[in-house]
């Protein structure tokens, strides 16, 4: 390769090399932003549900315990046997 053709490949790497420095120093700022809004809304939501308090119901029966009156959304119900 001669002289001419170096240099071009210099230049060329030179000039890619720096507008990648630029734009990272952008990308970089803007995670700092993008992360810090993210704090800051996941504090808020934390402080918002502290402030709500418990939930309305039953207090004694956990999940477990809860009486079941019939069928659930996802099954079907069944039509009784007579034998």
């Amino acid at each position: 390769m001669d002289d001419h053709g170096y240099r071009l490949v210099q230049a060329v790497l030179v000039v890619t090399a720096g507008r990648l420095g630029d734009m990272s120093g952008a990308f970089h700022h803007g995670l700092i932003v993008v992360f810090a809004v993210a704090t800051a809304l996941a504090a808020l939501a934390a402080l918002a549900s502290a402030l709500r308090g418990t939930r309305a119901g039953p207090t004694s029966a956990g999940p477990d315990q809860a009486r079941r009156t019939g069928p659930g959304p996802h099954q079907a119900a069944r039509p009784a046997r007579h034998s």
